[in-house]
């Protein structure tokens, strides 16, 4: 048996890209010190690029799936071993996968999301398709560790 790994996750929605807020979302995650960051809501390619050059992390940004803009992206100080976008309808807009090298030389498979919002009967019904849809692939595709990290979006009092 191998001695557990410690390792630091951040899920981090910076709201419509982070429009005129880079330094503050900087210092929300230096506070935090995580070894890897997922990120919701990136729409600027370069005040992504300049929040993860001023943490010294790695960049990996999943395309946009249809119209929305909005991507998810992951930071990482760990060594990222595989990184792609995932086009996995209902999923969207935007949604990764990353696997990364844990200290004690295993790997961990991080899949990033941003679930579908607002308030609607019918969107949480939607969300829970999205999550299914995830599971599925997950068990499918990705065997070892992993783990989902992102904004569900879900909107009930104690979700």
């Amino acid at each position: 048996m191998t001695a557990p790994v410690k390792m630091r996750l951040l899920t981090y929605n910076i709201l419509k890209g982070g429009h005129e807020r880079v330094a503050k979302i900087v210092k929300v995650i230096q506070c935090v010190d995580p070894d890897v960051v997922v990120v919701q809501e990136v729409l600027e390619v370069d005040h992504f690029q300049q929040i993860a050059t001023t943490l010294g992390m790695s960049p990996y940004l999943a395309h946009s799936q249809g119209r929305l803009p909005l991507r998810v992206g992951l930071l990482s100080r760990l060594p990222v071993l595989d990184f792609h976008t995932l086009h996995l309808w209902p999923v969207w807009p935007s949604c990764l996968q990353a696997t990364v090298q844990l200290a004690n030389g295993y790997s961990l498979t991080v899949f990033g999301v941003h679930l579908a919002a607002y308030y609607p009967w019918f969107l949480e019904w939607w969300r829970t398709h999205q999550v299914c849809t995830l599971i599925r692939y997950l068990r499918r595709a990705a065997p070892g560790r992993q783990l989902l990290a992102g904004d569900f979006n879900t909107i009930a009092p104690g979700d």
